[in-house]
């Protein structure tokens, strides 16, 4: 099995180190779990991020392995794995995320239009529970070797297999607007539009009006609202030029929405002949559109309205979600950095305490050195002042003025076969140098044998090796046989 990238194993290690507890167990668990699903079978990606604790409201960084598991043919279950910082076991614990059992959660995936399906294994909010995350969380330091991650993404595939938890977006579903709680689109009130003539103003309302409130319909919001709120107001110009614009006014017609009359009825107002108005003056006072009831214009002007009434709900709702999209980006942001502030805060505040620590002790290893300092001292001044005292003795070595050791005690062995052995290595010893001198090889003298003392040289060679192998016997015996000792 091949391992994975050295900058991953690095950049893995850099991030275990200064933060996680257990820090040998959870890179070997990690560095197992990606050399079977990094970039094959799984293609797990691994990466940090801030997660909040819904059961603490703590924010920490921790690592996170975001990958897919499949289920069938063309199912895919999306999830991520949290990693908290006292993985896989903690006996101190104050909530459920505290157990250092790893957090699992199922992600939407808007794109391939898949959402989480709560079961009896997955909540509202994507998370994950099973037997083996509690057993790992009481039974792990009795069997440790059966929890780790590789065998958690096993219990994960059967777990989903049995009853997937997950759901496919099909185009009969109701989905959830991006604008579905904002109320209906208003156009903005525009300026108030003087006319070019004069108008009676009438404050009879208009004849079969019906004033009667019914019960809402259960058609679409679109329907619900009134026509005048619909569109905007047409422009100047086309007003001006409309004949049914001029045949009404504030006063003289109520209009009821479609939604509060009744069903029998069939019009919420009547028309006003074009006769009525022929005695209207040229110039009237300026009106108020937005609280002109809504009359009957042409098709064309309709048309323009909604293209305009689009346009500006559009805009509107582009500048409202836009700025909120700023600010959330914005927050979002904010609170990264500060969980990175706190995670830095915390790295150094452990350092400093290293620091103060470190320099404690190195203050200790100062002070004892500056006393083994002044002790040596103290026995150095010692030995000056008995130096002419060890000089004129030759058989004593004087510790002080009144403390003084024979040279004889010293060098006595610890028992008698000992003793003997350092006899004989030194009798052996002085027949090799006398030997080394017949033969003028003891440090640089001059040959002993010549003509004259020949024989004689040669009857000492051989009395002085008889008794060398006589010695050297004697010597092994003590030494191997009786002492012990190795060759």
């Amino acid at each position: 099995m091949s391992g994975i990238p050295p900058e991953v194993a690095k950049w893995l290690y850099n991030v275990i180190e200064p933060q996680y507890i257990n820090k040998q167990v959870t890179y070997t668990h990690l560095y197992q779990f990606l050399e079977v699903h990094f970039n094959k079978n799984l293609r797990f990606r691994i990466k940090t991020s801030i997660f909040t604790s819904g059961l603490t409201g703590r924010s920490s960084l921790l690592i996170n392995l975001n990958g897919s598991i499949p289920i069938g043919n063309d199912t895919e279950v999306p999830l991520v794995i949290w990693i908290p910082h006292n993985y896989p076991y903690s006996s101190e614990l104050t909530s459920e995320d505290d157990m250092g059992v790893p957090i699992v959660f199922v992600k939407n995936d808007i794109s391939k239009g898949l959402y989480v399906k709560p079961g009896n294994h997955i909540d509202s909010q994507g998370k994950f529970y099973h037997p083996y995350l509690t057993s790992w969380g009481r039974d792990y330091l009795t069997n440790s070797s059966f929890y780790n991650l590789l065998k958690l993404v096993d219990i994960m595939k059967a777990s989903f297999q049995k009853e997937c938890p997950i759901f496919r977006y099909t185009s009969g579903e109701p989905t959830i607007s991006k604008y579905d709680d904002i109320s209906p689109n208003i156009p903005r009130k525009p300026e108030k539009i003087p006319l070019a003539a004069h108008q009676n103003l009438s404050d009879k309302p208009v004849a079969n009006a019906n004033l009667s409130n019914a019960e809402p319909t259960t058609s679409r919001i679109q329907d619900d609202i009134p026509e005048k709120y619909k569109s905007p107001p047409p422009l100047p110009g086309s007003i001006s030029e409309s004949a049914d614009f001029r045949r009404f006014s504030r006063h003289n017609i109520i209009e009821r929405p479609k939604f509060y009359a009744d069903k029998g009825s069939s019009s919420a107002a009547r028309r006003i002949d074009t006769h009525e108005i022929d005695h209207m003056t040229k110039q009237v006072d300026d009106i108020d559109l937005l609280d002109k009831a809504s009359a009957e214009f042409e098709n064309e002007v309709d048309r323009r309205s909604d293209v305009t009434s689009n346009k500006v709900a559009e805009g509107i709702n582009e500048l409202i979600y836009k700025g909120n999209d700023s600010i959330n980006t914005k927050l979002m942001q904010l609170n990264t950095d500060t969980s990175k502030i706190d995670t830095l805060y915390k790295q150094l505040s452990f350092h400093n305490h290293q620091a103060k620590a470190n320099d404690e002790n190195l203050n200790k290893h100062i002070t004892y050195l500056k006393n083994q300092i002044s002790r040596i001292n103290l026995f150095n001044q010692q030995l000056e002042e008995l130096k002419p005292q060890n000089l004129n003795s030759d058989s004593q070595v004087f510790l002080s003025k009144d403390n003084a050791l024979d040279l004889e005690n010293i060098i006595i062995a610890d028992s008698p076969l000992v003793n003997q052995v350092y006899e004989l290595t030194g009798e052996i010893r002085a027949i090799r140098d006398s030997l080394d001198l017949l033969s003028g090889k003891f440090q640089g003298e001059n040959e002993v044998i010549n003509d004259v003392t020949l024989n004689q040289c040669v009857k000492l060679a051989r009395n002085l090796g008889r008794e060398l192998f006589w010695l050297q016997m004697l010597k092994n015996d003590i030494a191997y046989n009786r002492l012990g000792l190795s060759k």
